[in-house]
């Protein structure tokens, strides 16, 4: 039997295919365009409890309204958008995350350095801007 041209090129290709996969968790809800799949099941099964406007300051609300506006972003783009400085904007962030307005995601956009910080907005999040759903979905 006289190997074929793709073969010849690739000698180790057929070792390479006959070894195991073993899928990493850490990449479990990536997708091949570099977006992550959402997925926490028992958190959504717990009743949310909605901030009320009144809780938030000028600083979260302004912080929110980015989130809100421009999903998906790294978290660091917000403060600049909401005209923020940095110890402010995370303070809004955690708070926004306590309230249950925001989702985090950590998600490594390359192969070096730290893992991006990617906001996902809550129901409770678009019911304070007044947005029926994200933009994009």
């Amino acid at each position: 039997m006289n190997p074929t041209p793709q073969e010849n090129t690739n000698p180790g290709l057929a070792t390479l295919l006959a070894l195991p996969v073993e899928p990493a968790t850490e990449f479990h809800n990536w997708r091949p365009d570099g977006s992550v799949i959402a997925v926490d099941e028992p958190a959504a099964q717990r009743p949310i409890e909605r901030p009320s406007v009144c809780s938030l300051g000028d600083a979260e609300l302004r912080f929110l309204h980015c989130v809100v506006e421009h999903p998906g972003e790294p978290s660091s783009a917000y403060a600049r958008l909401s005209g923020l400085g940095t110890h402010q904007a995370i303070a809004a962030r955690k708070k926004l995350i306590a309230e249950n307005c925001l989702r985090e995601h950590r998600v490594n956009t390359s192969a070096k350095g730290r893992s991006s910080i990617v906001l996902e907005p809550l129901p409770a999040a678009l019911e304070i801007c007044g947005v029926a759903s994200i933009k994009g979905s």
